[in-house]
């Protein structure tokens, strides 16, 4: 958050695919910094990295079934259910070739 000088949580793409087509996007928040926005006004920024800087097609995010405020978060910016492992979800944003977030 502005003016927030300590770590407050973290966000990043990562896992590449050897061929840097696909990337699964990471984040987390410390608990007292939930429902401030600020998923919200960083999640559009990695998007857009990860697809107008470094060309991915795709990127993923792995998420918890029961974790339903990061799958709402994802589903905002377009990311759908792509498929059930064991205990996790994934959800996968297919590049739109110039959609801005």
């Amino acid at each position: 958050m502005k003016g927030q000088p300590n770590l407050i949580g973290t966000i990043c793409l990562w896992n590449i695919s050897d061929k840097g087509t696909k990337a699964e996007i990471g984040f987390e928040l410390l608990p007292e910094f939930h429902g401030k926005g600020t998923m919200q006004e960083v999640i559009p920024i990695i998007i857009n990295y990860g697809f107008e800087t470094m060309g991915l097609n795709f990127i993923d995010g792995e998420v918890d079934p029961k974790n339903l405020r990061s799958i709402k978060l994802m589903e905002k910016y377009g990311f759908v259910f792509n498929m059930r492992l064991k205990d996790m979800v994934i959800y996968s944003l297919r590049n739109p070739n110039g959609k801005k977030f």
